[in-house]
């Protein structure tokens, strides 16, 4: 989610050095989706022995404390253009905070 201030519009904000002010906040959560189904389960592979017969062997234990990792991150920006265009500074920053959920 993304929110964005154009201060020039509005009418409280008057400073005859600044042409041009944006300050943008937001907040994302994103994931990692990629954890592959049988990570999470116990099962068994058909292997080949002695050029005859077959068996069941236990190719994976199952590990159900797996979980999604998600991280939360807030961003925030202050665009500004000053002394009629010739000063422009962008700084942008980003705090991300990892979680398991």
């Amino acid at each position: 989610m993304q929110s964005r201030l154009g201060a020039l519009n509005e009418n409280w904000f008057k400073v005859s050095a600044i042409d041009y002010a944006k300050l943008t906040a937001g907040f994302e959560i994103t994931g990692n989706d990629d954890v592959d189904y049988y990570a999470t389960r116990t099962y068994f592979r058909n292997v080949k022995f002695l050029e005859r017969a077959t068996a069941l062997q236990l190719a994976n234990i199952q590990n159900p404390k797996i979980k999604w990792e998600t991280t939360n991150r807030f961003n925030v920006a202050l665009a500004l253009n000053m002394f009629h265009n010739r000063l422009r500074s962008e700084p942008k920053s980003s705090m991300p905070r990892p979680t398991i959920s």
